[in-house]
């Protein structure tokens, strides 16, 4: 089923996870290509998923770096949760391992350099954990450059820079923080 927004034209979807769905769209009154996220609509009842996903476009959406991809809107329609962000033009590094193979050393260092420090950023910023950063979950654009997304399982740790000790952690087994 296709999603529609009013403002946007949706032009195709460009990937599916296990909790949302992401469309490619023009965003019309500024006339740029940008993402949007959709919460499966199965989940849209679970209060956890939902919070979590308004805790991922308010995470973003405080972190402006070149090695994140921006959030630039959120909000619902017809009681379905959605996510505007920057659209980045390229590949994931799953993406990318798929269909070469192991990165080569240099690839890897800029790779994880890159990562790094969006990593960094969003600690020294709002003391946020990714808590999933996976090939799947980086970006590479076209012009090479790299990109952090799906902030959807982050955590906040707050001024003490501690969790607390009833906190759930969440996330991708091989790769969870």
């Amino acid at each position: 089923e296709i999603f529609s927004l009013p403002g946007y034209d949706i032009l195709e979807k460009i990937g599916e996870g296990g909790t949302a769905s992401v469309w490619k769209a023009r965003q019309l009154s500024l006339n740029r290509l940008v993402a949007i996220k959709v919460m499966d609509p199965a989940l849209k009842l679970d209060p956890s998923a939902l919070a979590r996903f308004r805790q991922e476009a308010q995470a973003a959406a405080r972190l402006k770096h070149a090695s994140i991809v921006q959030v630039y809107d959120t909000g619902e329609m017809d009681g379905q949760p959605y996510l505007v962000m920057e659209y980045v033009d390229g590949y994931t590094v799953g993406d990318l391992l798929q269909r070469s193979g192991p990165l080569t050393e240099g690839n890897a260092l800029l790779v994880t350099e890159a990562v790094a420090h969006a990593l960094a950023y969003a600690w020294d910023k709002d003391c946020i954990i990714h808590l999933d950063v996976k090939p799947d979950n980086v970006l590479v654009e076209s012009d090479g450059g790299i990109k952090v997304t799906d902030l959807g399982l982050a955590r906040f740790i707050g001024i003490q820079r501690r969790r607390a000790e009833d906190d759930v952690i969440i996330g991708t087994p091989n790769y969870v923080s």
